[in-house]
């Protein structure tokens, strides 16, 4: 059972990265920073403000639920987007989150590597989180909220780059 449940969270991942769902038909903007990197949003989403991010983190929204995160974790070469992923899945195994609820795999974002940490939890939500290597520095990239938003965000992530 439980080896069932990580292929399915397995599956889920993987068609939230390459399976887009048609989305608003409006215009977008490119939506980010200098630091951060950009994505292109449609003009409907909004920018939202946690005040638990980081001081260089960029988050933008389709509603108070379902977020994208835009931030930098090591710049100049130190670290590897695999050990990031490593230390957030230690963290959030740390926390009590089951492993059978943590995925995670290497990911190809706008032909940026790196690797991908998704977390599903007891209530259905999903976190998916990117770690990218781009010019000496690794970029976290996030999607976080409801299941049937997640390609929608997968979709805005997909445009990715470290410049505008």
């Amino acid at each position: 059972m439980k080896s069932l449940r990580k292929i399915i969270l397995s599956l889920f991942v993987v068609m939230s990265v390459f399976t887009f769902a048609k989305g608003n038909s409006g215009s977008s903007i490119r939506f980010g920073s200098p630091r951060v990197g950009y994505i292109t949003v449609p003009t409907n989403w909004y920018e939202f403000g946690d005040p638990d991010a980081s001081p260089t983190a960029k988050q933008v929204s389709i509603d108070n639920t379902n977020i994208i995160t835009l931030d930098i974790v090591a710049t100049n070469g130190r670290g590897t987007a695999k050990r990031a992923a490593e230390v957030i899945i230690q963290k959030y195994i740390n926390l009590g989150t089951p492993e059978d609820n943590i995925f995670e795999g290497s990911v190809n974002i706008n032909g940026y590597e790196g690797e991908q940490v998704a977390i599903e939890y007891d209530d259905g939500s999903v976190l998916i989180m990117y770690y990218i290597e781009a010019n000496g520095n690794i970029y976290y990239i996030a999607q976080e909220g409801e299941p049937e938003y997640q390609k929608q965000l997968a979709k805005a992530i997909k445009t990715w780059s470290p410049r505008r």
